[in-house]
């Protein structure tokens, strides 16, 4: 969709959505000046680093590097890809997409997917009216309630019962329409060794799996009473709209909460999940069974960077918090570790507690590599070789950190502990990373006016300055000074502003920044978009000066080349060579001082 949208109709979108508004469905903005900033969604910071431009509809945090517009910001925070994105802005922006025809094989694979999502709530909303009406479901309504689960949290997760026998709900959803083939995709059939097809789930209670958007992906089973020769638990296969690494128990009905209260707190039971949201705790999403991956970490980044882990205290938790360790440190999340009295989990816990106790803990829950990094030390304690694996395994642990400065702290705080001097550590800590707008400014670098660092003064004035002012493209054009730009970088977002201008368009930072390949100078520039216009007195004239220079350096460049390759003639006795670039060299010359050393271009 992306490459058949007209650019007119994405700046009309655009144009009717305020980049303020939008953010702050996510962020709380405070007015700061002709900008507004807040917490930057995407990493975890105590002071405000990001801002917006209202006018320009730009955001860019300062701390991370992140920027963009309304598009990038939705895509970012939500995890979109850009054809989702626009569909959601569109919907806001009061726009209608135009329509393309779809390849059939495209038509296909849409038409599957609706159609397993259909028959996964056909079945929920089967299975969910078993539990409240029929009379093999009793023993199933018990058990709920003797778990404490209230009516109103069976409606509010849709919660139900499979009935026993081979083919309850295969035989309804065939009435409702559903094929045996869409039925075994859904994961909800099975064929047998005969041939014959029979229900995967039967006499289970029914947990519907759903997306941040209500639909229903999969399914999980509780056995009411245990069997021997059943799983306790049962979940469906991999579909084509589920993924086991990926998704989590709860997410729709905790969302809302995980985004006001910015945090997330991890389980691994359904009934833990839904424990903590009857009780009122909410912010919960339960793991289906599977350890963290890193599709679980990018998703749960999309909602917040605050994650409580919630493990059993045993041998078997601790070890599980270990592997989650650097996945969650390394997706630039914050985990913590909550620690519940007795080995209890969160439903045993707030049978006897309330959400005020629960809250306590999460207070008082220490950081997930704090506990980690205690609990490898204290394991090697008096043993010397054990304890020098324990620090190496901390300080690569502590390598996984994304956040520089904190990063710092940790290594300091490991050679407390550990008598290992801080400088040791940092050698195994110490790992390559992008540098950030934040770098750039301890290095006092900042994207800016007065700190283009290593890209040429007078090319990074005339992309700023172009920026702000694209009337001015017809007057680069006549100049002739793009090809004499000497960074490619500067040199292709000042043609892109250029071109763009030039055809009617107006400057798009965006846009134009995702021209450039050079990260460290979409840092300087995107910051640079976000400061007061430079030449609001006078663009004209500094639009020549910076012309004049460019032009001069390119000249100065070329007389200095000129100079070489004479001398290189002059050395090989080459006297032909040498007289015609002579000549070249004096014309140089008269044209550098004709057009002065001022800058001034004629």
């Amino acid at each position: 969709m992306a490459n058949v949208i007209p650019e007119s109709v994405k700046r009309d979108i655009k144009d009717r959505v305020s980049i303020k508004d939008l953010v702050e469905d996510y962020v709380r903005l405070q007015k700061d000046g002709q900008y507004y900033k807040g917490l930057c969604p995407f990493h975890k910071e105590k002071t405000p680093s990001f801002k917006i431009h209202e006018e320009r509809g730009f955001f860019k945090c300062f701390g991370c590097g992140e920027y963009g517009d309304v598009f990038s910001f939705l895509m970012k925070v939500e995890g979109m890809s850009f054809p989702e994105a626009l569909e959601r802005l569109a919907s806001r922006a009061g726009v209608e997409l135009p329509k393309r025809e779809l390849s059939e094989e495209e038509k296909k694979a849409e038409a599957d997917k609706r159609t397993l999502f259909e028959v996964n709530l056909a079945a929920a909303d089967f299975f969910h009216r078993n539990l409240l009406e029929s009379r093999e479901a009793e023993a199933a309504r018990q058990y709920l309630r003797k778990r404490k689960i209230g009516d109103e949290t069976i409606a509010r997760f849709k919660l139900g019962y499979s009935l026993p026998g081979w083919s309850a709900n295969l035989d309804y959803l065939a009435r409702k329409g559903a094929t045996i083939d869409s039925m075994r995709s859904a994961g909800l059939v099975i064929i047998g060794d005969s041939g014959k097809p029979y229900d995967r789930f039967r006499g289970r209670i029914m947990f519907p799996i759903m997306d941040a958007q209500a639909g229903v992906r999969s399914f999980g089973g509780r056995l009411v009473t245990d069997e021997k020769d059943q799983p306790k638990y049962l979940n469906g296969p991999e579909t084509e709209i589920y993924k086991k690494g990926s998704g989590f128990f709860g997410v729709y009905q905790s969302k809302a909460g995980i985004r006001k209260k910015n945090r997330v707190i991890v389980v691994e039971g359904y009934f833990d999940q839904i424990a903590l949201d009857q009780a009122g705790v909410g912010c919960a999403a339960a793991t289906l069974g599977t350890a963290m991956t890193e599709e679980h970490a990018r998703a749960l980044r999309r909602l917040t960077r605050n994650v409580f882990m919630v493990f059993d205290s045993d041998e078997a938790g601790k070890k599980a918090s270990a592997r989650s360790l650097p996945i969650l440190l390394e997706a630039g999340l914050s985990p913590r570790m909550v620690l519940i009295p007795e080995g209890k989990d969160p439903a045993d816990y707030l049978e006897n507690h309330d959400a005020r106790d629960f809250e306590r803990l999460l207070d008082a829950s220490p950081g997930l590599l704090d506990y980690y990094i205690e609990d490898v030390l204290g394991k090697a304690a008096g043993v010397k070789s054990d304890e020098a694996e324990a620090v190496r395994m901390a300080a690569e642990m502590i390598g996984k950190v994304q956040d520089r400065i904190e990063r710092g702290i940790y290594v300091d705080s490991l050679a407390r502990k550990s008598g290992v001097d801080a400088r040791a550590l940092q050698k195994r800590v110490r790992r390559p990373e992008p540098r950030t707008a934040l770098e750039d400014e301890d290095s006092k670098e900042v994207g800016g006016i007065g700190g283009s660092g290593a890209y040429p003064p007078a090319e990074f004035e005339l992309a700023i300055n172009l920026m702000h002012h694209p009337n001015l493209a017809i007057a680069v054009k006549e100049s002739g000074v793009i090809e004499h730009m000497a960074n490619e970088g500067l040199k292709a977002f000042v043609k892109s502003i250029f071109e763009d201008s030039a055809g009617g368009g107006e400057a798009d930072p965006v846009e134009h920044l995702e021209k450039i390949s050079d990260r460290g100078l979409v840092q300087r520039l995107s910051g640079a978009i976000l400061e007061s216009d430079p030449y609001e007195n006078a663009p004209e004239k500094a639009l020549n000066d910076s012309i004049g220079m460019i032009l001069h350096e390119s000249l100065t460049e070329n007389i200095k080349k000129i100079k070489r390759e004479m001398e290189r003639a002059s050395k090989e006795g080459n006297e032909i060579l040498w007289r015609e670039l002579a000549g070249r060299y004096k014309e140089l010359e008269a044209e550098r001082s004709a057009n002065g050393f001022s800058g001034e271009f004629k």
